[in-house]
This record gives C-alpha cells, structure tokens and sequence, in this order.
C-alpha cells in the first residue's frame, strides 16, 4: 500500500518553526496557498503612508513630529515587508531573508507605536526612560528573531508578550499620559492584534482556503489594531 503523501503547508503558516525542515516548494511560493496571501497588507501600504503624513502634519512641535514619523515609518514597514514576503514565486534565499525580516518588523511595529505615545504624551525623564526602555526590548526581541529563529516555543510567546508589554515599564506614565478615548484606541488595538496572533496560532476561523483563508483573517487583525493605534495617536497629538 504506497504511502500516503503529506500535505505541505503553505509559506508564512508557520510561526516559529524552523525554515530548513520545511520543502523548498514552500520556501519558493511555489505550493497552493490562498490566492489573497499578503494582499490585505500590500493594499494597507499606500493608505498607511497617506496617515502617517497626515499624522505628522498635524503634530505639534518637531519632537512630536518625529515621533509620529518614527511611528508611521515602523507601520509602513511591518506591511511592506510582509506585503513583499508573502508574494509568490521568490527565491527560497530571498524568502528566507524576509521571513525573519517579516517576524522581526512586527516587533518594530511595536516599539514604533509606544514611541508614538510616548512622545506625544510624556516629557521630561519619564519620556527618555521609557523610550530607551521600549527600544532596548525591541532590539533584544528583534535580535532573537533575527539570530534564533529557532528559538522554542516559549521562548517566542515571551519575545512578542515582551514586547507587546512593555507599557508595564511604567503603566501609572501611561494612565497619566492619555485620556478615556485615546485609552479606549489603544487599547482596542492591542486586543485586536491579540485575537489575530490567537487567528493565526489556531489557524481558524478559515472561511474560504483558497482564497481567503485563516492567514489572511491575521492580516486583517492586523490592519484593523494598526487602525486603531493610529486613532489613538491622532486624538492624542489633536488634543
């Protein structure tokens, strides 16, 4: 009786597992996978460099100015690189490079949005101490994703909850830096990034498989906490 072939899983499935073991069809975009794979973020592109400017024009002052810039920066990076990464037909070396690339600019996107907050809404020591802190975080996450790829399990949950709370650095800053709507925003943006890291672990919901399937719900999640990050910043640098 011949056995029965395994079915392989398409690129940027797997979060955190190691990029060698996998066949180099699926390094090289070549097996099936859904037919909108990384097009919620190559849409996001343009739209996200349009309110990043727009953010940064409204900002008072050079420091908050820059501060929103090295927020928009961060966003349009993490979607354009997964934009890129998710592409079909590249070579299994270039979707190597990006994959870790992919995984470490979500760390970025982190660091970049509470340097948004911070800058608009601190000053002083409080705002250089925490801003050396979130960035200090973010390299050593980004540091083992980009050279321990491999790294366990739980190691990798600590990496991105690591990063995702550094606001326990100093939470009372924080509470005092903004208000119930700009709260609101933040926050509701970190729940959805949260339901799309449980989307894409649990690889569900997965309403339509060949087109539309559970990684691109993620990239939606995604989109729509960066939205929400986003209103937040522009009611706090808009007060």
């Amino acid at each position: 009786m011949p056995r029965a072939r395994r079915a392989a899983v398409p690129f940027g499935d797997r979060v955190g597992t190691r990029v060698r073991a996998q066949p180099a069809a699926v390094l090289s975009g070549t097996d099936e996978c859904p037919q909108f794979r990384g097009t919620v973020h190559r849409w996001s592109v343009p739209f996200a460099v349009a309110m990043s400017v727009w953010l940064v024009a409204r900002a008072r002052g050079a420091d908050v100015k820059a501060g929103m810039a090295v927020y928009g920066i961060c966003i349009v990076t993490m979607l354009t690189v997964s934009g890129v990464y998710h592409l079909p037909r590249l070579s299994s070396a270039l979707r190597t490079a990006l994959r870790r690339a992919d995984h470490s600019t979500i760390l970025l996107a982190i660091a970049g949005s509470y340097t948004g907050v911070i800058v608009a809404g601190m000053s002083g020591t409080t705002r250089l101490v925490l801003l050396v802190g979130t960035w200090a975080v973010a390299a050593v996450c980004i540091g083992l994703r980009l050279f321990w790829f491999d790294c366990p399990a739980y190691v990798l949950g600590l990496v991105y909850v690591g990063a995702g709370w550094s606001v326990l650095l100093n939470p009372g800053a924080y509470l005092r830096a903004l208000d119930g709507a700009e709260i609101a925003m933040l926050v509701s943006g970190g729940m959805l990034y949260l339901i799309g890291a449980l989307t894409l672990g649990l690889r569900w919901p997965d309403p339509w498989p060949r087109t539309f399937g559970y990684h691109e719900v993620f990239h939606t999640f995604v989109v729509l906490a960066a939205l929400c990050h986003w209103g937040g910043l522009f009611l706090l640098v808009t007060r």
